[in-house]
C-alpha cells in the first residue's frame, strides 16, 4: 500500500479505523533516523544537515494472523519530531492509541484514548506515559507474509 499523510482529521480517523485504534497492536519496532531525506545544503549551515529533518519509524503488528497466515503491520513515520516519550511495560499487546492536533504538531499517544489539553499545548507536562510529537505523521499497511504466502511463491 502507498504512503499516506495525515493532514486532517478525517485523516486520523481512517488511520484508527485502519488500525481500529492500534487495539490490541504490539510494538514490532522503533527506529530512530537523524537525517531522514534530509537536503544537504542549507544557507544557514553551510554543508550541515538541517536541523529538523529528524524522524521515527514504528512498525506495529496485529496479534492475529490473516486467513492466508500472513501478520498485518502498520508502519508509521514521524518527520520533524520534536519530542517523545517511551515508557515500556511488559511485552504486551495495546489497548488503545490516539492522534490528536497540538500547538507543537501531531501527538501521537500509545496505550491511551487522548492526550490531556496540558499535553496538547506541551506533551512533557501531559498525562501520556509514551508519546510522539511530530511535524508529520504518514502511515502505511504492509504484510509480513506468513508460512502459506511462502509455499504460494507470493512476495510482498
Amino acid at each position: 500500500m502507498m504512503w499516506q499523510t495525515i493532514e486532517t482529521e478525517q485523516d486520523v480517523a481512517e488511520l484508527m479505523w485502519a488500525a481500529e485504534h492500534f487495539h490490541d497492536w504490539e510494538v514490532m519496532s522503533i527506529d530512530y533516523e537523524a537525517h531522514a531525506r534530509a537536503v544537504v545544503e542549507n544557507e544557514r549551515h553551510g554543508d550541515h544537515y538541517p536541523w529538523d529533518t529528524n524522524a521515527i519509524i514504528a512498525t506495529f503488528r496485529y496479534d492475529t494472523k490473516d486467513e492466508d497466515g500472513n501478520w498485518p503491520e502498520i508502519v508509521l513515520e514521524f518527520t520533524g519530531v520534536s519530542g517523545t516519550r517511551f515508557w515500556v511495560k511488559d511485552v504486551d499487546y495495546l489497548e488503545c492509541c490516539a492522534i490528536q492536533k497540538g500547538k507543537r504538531g501531531w501527538v501521537f499517544s500509545i496505550d491511551e484514548r487522548s492526550m490531556d489539553e496540558a499535553g496538547l499545548d506541551d506533551p512533557l507536562s501531559g498525562d501520556a506515559l509514551s508519546w510522539i510529537c511530530a511535524d508529520k505523521i504518514r502511515w502505511k499497511i504492509q504484510i509480513a507474509l506468513g508460512e502459506q504466502a511462502a509455499r504460494k511463491g507470493i512476495s510482498e
